[in-house]
């Protein structure tokens, strides 16, 4: 049977044209047998807000600790599967714009919109595209292990620091099932570690601020304005990933000692990445355990990776279609060999190449999500307008990354 990556790139955008054919006719069909009726009190009310400029709804949403789009869905919820994925073919937010501008499905300008029934949920739209934007960053995966929420600028992080013994112990066997061992039966056993860093994680503000005027995007459309979005989203992404790489290769500043971390040292001289370090990264990772989902360098870092002989393959292989599915994909670049993110702001020693576990490897505090100032973007006083959030990050695990040097 034909792998993946042996489809024809004709044949594989004729399945892509009829996957998007199927998925519209079904996103119209169910758009006939949806409830619209608790979408469409919502859009009552915030047509009243919009002439009012009236910000009474994310109000109510920040009381509650959450995002307005996350309020829409508490006060209209969206049908979901058993995997609480939604299947509604549109999210509480798209229902009530189906009711507020439907007659402006589209080319509608910006201008068109912020002066129209639905002004007040431009704030939104803006927060929703960044998310799009950073998500598109990550990947579907997403990079970090944990979130936790937190009040205020620090937290001491909890850290797996692993197994006291290393190898496989066995207990005696008991007499019945879930009698409690003795203390000599638990001195075979291995412990497992969790303990709290030395210092605390100290928490930043991330994001971006706009340098341009009401007026620069006033006649764009709306997908133009999307795009400048989910183009800031990606550089706050970016910048995670760009703090991920510092982590992994330095150490995040939370120990009292200089950091440890699981390094391997090239075996191809200066400058040269080699499969043998590839296995050694996999190996080593899986000793404890772990394996590799995520490797991370700067953009040199990704010709090393997909010029390693063993990747290419022999003259006449189907590599060229391999790396066409690689580089055309949006994103961190999926491989068969696990996902490649291209730091913008690497360390000094740029011939580094970090990997990690992405379920246990690095950990996410976060003071707040991304905000936006609602007030100035509602008022159409766009200069200078921040969207930031403050979060900080920390190594969950020890032995859940490590880093290839392949510099001398």
């Amino acid at each position: 049977m034909a792998g993946k990556f042996e489809m024809s790139p004709l044949i594989a955008q004729e399945v892509n044209r009829a996957c998007a054919r199927e998925s519209a006719q079904k996103r119209f069909e169910s758009m006939h047998t949806m409830d619209l009726g608790p979408s469409k009190q919502i859009a009552d009310r915030i047509k009243v807000d919009s002439r009012n400029q009236d910000t009474g709804l994310y109000r109510e949403a920040t009381e509650m600790g959450i995002s307005l789009n996350d309020y829409l869905e508490t006060l209209d919820p969206s049908p979901r599967d058993p995997f609480n994925e939604v299947v509604s073919p549109l999210d509480a937010l798209e229902r009530v714009l189906y009711h507020l501008q439907t007659p402006a499905r589209g080319p509608i300008t910006v201008d068109q919109f912020i002066s129209g029934p639905a002004a007040i949920l431009m704030p939104a739209l803006i927060l929703q595209w960044v998310n799009e934007g950073m998500e598109m960053g990550f990947g579907s995966m997403g990079v970090f292990s944990a979130v936790r929420p937190i009040s205020g600028m620090t937290m001491t992080p909890l850290y797996l620091e692993g197994d006291e013994q290393q190898g496989v112990a066995k207990a005696p066997p008991t007499t019945r099932t879930g009698k409690r061992l003795g203390a000599a039966a638990k001195s075979g056993l291995p412990k497992t570690i969790v303990t709290y860093r030395d210092k605390d994680v100290k928490l930043g503000v991330y994001g971006r601020v706009l340098d341009f005027s009401y007026e620069v995007v006033k006649y764009a459309s709306l997908d133009e304005l999307r795009l400048i979005f989910l183009f800031i989203g990606l550089q706050i992404a970016y910048d995670d990933i760009g703090n991920i790489f510092e982590i992994i290769d330095v150490g995040d500043g939370t120990s009292g000692t200089p950091p440890t971390r699981l390094q391997i040292s090239g075996a191809g001289g200066a400058g040269t990445l080699t499969w043998q370090d590839i296995v050694m990264a996999v190996a080593r990772l899986g000793e404890g355990g772990f394996r590799v989902t995520h490797w991370v360098g700067e953009s040199d870092s990704l010709v090393d990776f997909l010029s390693i002989p063993q990747l290419t393959g022999a003259p006449g292989s189907n590599i060229g279609m391999l790396l066409g599915e690689i580089l055309m994909q949006r994103g961190p670049y999926q491989t068969p060999f696990g996902t490649i993110l291209i730091s913008p702001n690497p360390p000094a020693d740029v011939d580094h190449l970090a990997f990690f576990d992405q379920m246990f490897a690095v950990a996410k505090a976060q003071e707040s999500a991304l905000v936006i100032e609602l007030d100035k973007i509602i008022a159409m006083r766009w200069e200078e307008v921040a969207i930031s959030g403050t979060w900080g990050f920390w190594k969950w695990a020890s032995d859940a990354s490590g880093v290839i040097d392949y510099s001398a």
